[in-house]
């Protein structure tokens, strides 16, 4: 009897997933068809397998925040000189109006 493939869903049990996926490999079965059983790539079983060969916990399987942890602001060697030329010359200022003119 073949086993039951899950049902792709938006609410899925990704740590289940991950864990089943795990033990899977630990019995033998080779990355490919875990990654078909599980319906995602092989990149996917692969990290989850080397995160839990370096750790040997099931909590490293757990979601964690992949946004970066510290975000670095592109400044530009010219704009603080930017800022004090408009700052000093006002009629330099780009002039906003709520018209449009057209020359003719």
């Amino acid at each position: 009897m073949q086993r039951k493939r899950w049902q792709i869903k938006k609410a899925r049990d990704w740590f289940k997933v991950r864990k089943y996926v795990v033990n899977r490999i630990r019995e033998g079965a080779r990355q490919a068809s875990a990654a078909r059983w599980a319906g995602v790539s092989i990149g996917f079983i692969n990290k989850w397998w080397n995160i839990y060969k370096r750790t040997r916990t099931w909590d490293a399987l757990r979601i964690r925040s992949s946004a970066p942890k510290k975000v670095r602001v592109k400044r530009y060697w010219y704009a603080d000189e930017i800022v004090e030329l408009k700052r000093e010359h006002p009629e330099l200022r780009r002039r906003r109006s709520g018209r449009c003119s057209a020359s003719t």
